[in-house]
């Protein structure tokens, strides 16, 4: 593999200059939390990726300390990411949140800290709802599809809010100019190339 196609290791996060691992271990739903994360130390991941809805903070605290007490780790060796579930976006329970991870973590300061699912709750509409509205507000026809009918009405009640400039510029920058149904791509897979239109 060349030098220009190996992946870097670390990535540094934009806002901070900070370097976070490139791989991180989920643990959400992780049977034997404690086992596997002081296992997961031993084995050289130094990213864990957790959350206080995942129920298991305390768990994942007591194999980080296991396995950074047997290793000799120091804690800036650690990356640890957390979230703040949904019931505490507001600004006065965001700290308390946070608070409450830490001592479940069984640490002084988290690397990073994210707000699962932001942006919608704002506007009491899913992330569906978002997307289809920063389409619109663009001045895009869109064309949702679902066998749901509570998502058929969701789909349809996109007109009664608006996305703030910040807001649609946060989303604007999500493109990676990335077409996940290339038409060109789409028959390669069935041994070769074949036009769309004859």
């Amino acid at each position: 593999m060349s030098a220009s196609c190996v992946p870097p290791t670390l990535l540094t996060l934009a806002r901070t200059g900070d370097k976070m691992p490139a791989i991180g271990l989920g643990l959400w739903k992780l049977s034997d939390v404690t086992n596997m994360v002081s296992k997961a130390l031993s084995h050289g991941w130094r990213h864990f990726d957790s959350a206080c809805d995942y129920g298991n903070e305390a768990l994942v605290g007591a194999g980080l300390e296991r396995g950074m007490r047997e290793l000799k780790l120091d804690r800036k060796d650690v990356f640890v990411t957390s979230k703040l579930w949904n019931t505490f976006h507001h600004p006065d329970h965001v700290e308390l949140a946070c608070r409450k991870t830490l001592e479940d973590l069984g640490l002084d300061y988290l690397d990073l800290y994210l707000i699962h699912f932001p942006i919608p709750l704002k506007y009491e509409k899913g992330a569906a709802q978002i997307l289809l509205r920063w389409n619109v507000q663009r001045g895009v026809a869109v064309i949702p599809k679902t066998s749901s009918e509570k998502r058929l009405v969701e789909n349809k009640d996109v007109f009664g809010f608006e996305l703030t400039d910040a807001e649609m510029g946060r989303i604007d920058g999500l493109d990676r100019n990335k077409r996940y149904n290339d038409p060109g791509d789409f028959c390669k897979g069935m041994g070769g190339d074949y036009p769309i239109f004859d």
